[in-house]
């Protein structure tokens, strides 16, 4: 690419040709007039870092060596190393480990034969002698006053709570529908003062639960409103105040189920 010839593309000949009566301020033809210019100069500085790396690694062994040829030879004596060794002085005998104390044990104990022992007496009754016998004919009358102690104890059974569902076949209703349900809201809920002087708004998503009878029962915040506790507290507030539902059924039951409601707090 350096070589100016025809078939260049940075020839100058060829630059000047091709960009007759045309900008020459127009960017193919700057870069091409540069290019050799630039590469001879990336060229010079590459080698140029090239050779002070060189002389980074070794410039110090060329000073080391210079100064150890100043130091001149150093001669060091050797002396004869007598390599015989002393005989070893014999290790004292290990001492004694103590003497334990013997101590005498009995192995057995011969069995003391007594002479004042007594003949077993006790009688065994074979149910043959007594088959024919009557036992037990008297009637034996028991403790009037007698009071059983667990006689008044109460046996508690621990109500269990019903299955609340989340999805049933007959899902709850309103009295005339999620319009009516959204209208009585917004009729009844009031906006907390201090989020309309925060300017706050949001959304507050909850749950509760329609009973079995349609009554609204556990109210639940799954997320309320960044910021506005207050605004939690109001719409939960209002949904207690609900009237009743068209109880949910499952297979033709009622039964209690969970009943999903956001409420939108706006400034108008």
């Amino acid at each position: 690419m350096l070589f100016n010839d025809w078939n260049n593309p940075t020839s100058a000949e060829r630059n000047e040709l091709v960009f007759v009566d045309r900008n020459l301020s127009y960017g193919a033809y700057q870069l091409r007039t540069r290019y050799n210019k630039r590469i001879f100069l990336a060229f010079v500085f590459t080698t140029a870092v090239f050779l002070m790396i060189i002389l980074g690694l070794w410039l110090p062994s060329l000073l080391s060596g210079s100064e150890d040829e100043g130091l001149g030879q150093i001669t060091i004596d050797q002396q004869e190393i007598n390599m015989e060794q002393k005989k070893e002085d014999p290790l004292p005998p290990p001492p004694e480990p103590p003497k334990q104390q013997l101590i005498a044990q009995v192995m057995f104990v011969p069995p003391v034969i007594k002479n004042n022992a007594t003949e077993d007496t006790t009688r065994i009754i074979d149910q043959e002698e007594v088959k024919d016998e009557n036992v037990a004919q008297q009637n034996v009358q028991g403790q009037e006053d007698f009071i059983d102690p667990n006689a008044n104890q109460t046996v508690v059974e621990e109500k269990k709570e019903p299955e609340v569902f989340v999805y049933v076949s007959e899902m709850p209703e309103f009295p005339g529908g999620t319009a009516a349900l959204y209208k009585y809201i917004s009729s009844n809920i009031n906006y907390p003062e201090t989020a309309k002087e925060a300017g706050i708004t949001g959304k507050c998503f909850l749950k509760f639960v329609v009973g079995a009878d349609g009554k609204v029962g556990k109210v639940e915040i799954n997320r309320g409103v960044p910021g506005c506790p207050e605004c939690d507290r109001e719409a939960t507030r209002v949904v207690k105040t609900l009237p009743g539902f068209k109880a949910g059924k499952n297979n033709g039951q009622a039964v209690p189920v969970w009943f999903q409601l956001p409420i939108n707090f706006t400034l108008k």
